[in-house]
């Protein structure tokens, strides 16, 4: 069953009309996306957001299911058969994804080092990289300054830090009235103060709210950061993360990933694209044309 979208504008709905119409028209066949676009005469974003929508309406409403294939694109489909015909389709093509998977990233790791011992054979090299992760549950600011001291005395150098993530720390005072608002702004302004006295290059991730779930595009914005706006105020620099493929499977740009510099103190901001593989857990810089040889 299609997945239901939180975007219900009155243009999404708007262009979900555009988009039903064009495709009871050209039924039985069906349209490409750049047809589909044409045809209801909406540009490429406001037809996404019409199918995003006009989804929902299919699920609400109990319509005949809206479908989409390689050789026909979009159409509707009301034959039983030809409807589970089409769902063993895509279930055939995802397990293919991880049967390539399997046979092109984990099958040669393990034919060259069976029961794990290709694992074992890197962690040596994994010890002796100065890596430090803690797990330590209710981190404060004064825990993470303490961890940063410590660090200096035994690399001589300040390190870099990475907070995952900054809603979840808790503040040295230990208030039990104090609200979630509060809470996020003292931690904030205090992780600000602690890496401009340590010299530490601090990166915290955050959670977003659901504001760009409402958003055309459904693009993030720096005003989105969740229960606090001193992370926006104290924030050196902020990149959001965007991907329309998480949205929209079937989009042209599935397999990229935006990186959206939405604040920047010494510098402009920017939208950068990346290609994102997450087999390798890995973002790829698009214009590198040279792949590295190992993982």
């Amino acid at each position: 069953m299609p997945r239901t979208s939180r975007r219900r504008s009155p243009a999404a709905e708007r262009h979900a009309d555009s988009v039903r119409f064009v495709l009871f028209e050209a039924r039985p066949a069906g349209l490409t996306f750049d047809q589909l676009s044409r045809a209801s005469k909406l540009s490429p974003s406001q037809a996404r957001s019409g199918l995003a929508c006009l989804r929902d309406t299919i699920t609400e409403r109990e319509w005949p299911p809206l479908i989409w294939t390689r050789a026909d694109g979009y159409r509707f489909c009301s034959d039983p058969v030809e409807l589970q015909a089409y769902e063993v389709s895509v279930i055939r093509e995802k397990l293919t994804e991880i049967r390539r998977f399997i046979t092109a990233v984990v099958a040669p790791h393990a034919a060259l080092q069976p029961k794990g011992r290709w694992i074992a054979r890197r962690l040596p090299d994994l010890e002796a990289m100065p890596l430090w992760v803690d797990y330590t549950p209710r981190v404060t600011p004064g825990l993470v300054r303490t961890r940063i001291k410590s660090l200096i005395r035994q690399t001589g150098r300040a390190p870099l830090v990475i907070i995952d993530y900054v809603q979840l720390m808790q503040t040295d005072q230990r208030n039990p009235r104090q609200s979630t608002y509060d809470r996020v702004s003292e931690v904030s302004r205090e992780l600000k103060i602690l890496a401009e006295d340590t010299g530490a290059v601090i990166i915290c991730c955050a959670q977003l709210n659901r504001g760009s779930e409402h958003r055309e595009g459904k693009v993030p914005q720096t005003s989105d950061l969740r229960d606090s706006g001193q992370l926006e105020q104290d924030a050196s620099g902020i990149i959001l993360l965007h991907r329309e493929d998480a949205y929209t499977p079937e989009s042209p740009r599935a397999g990229e990933s935006d990186l959206i510099l939405s604040k920047n103190r010494n510098g402009p901001t920017c939208t950068i694209t990346v290609a994102h593989q997450f087999h390798y857990s890995r973002l790829r810089d698009m214009t590198n044309e040279d792949e590295p040889t190992g993982l």
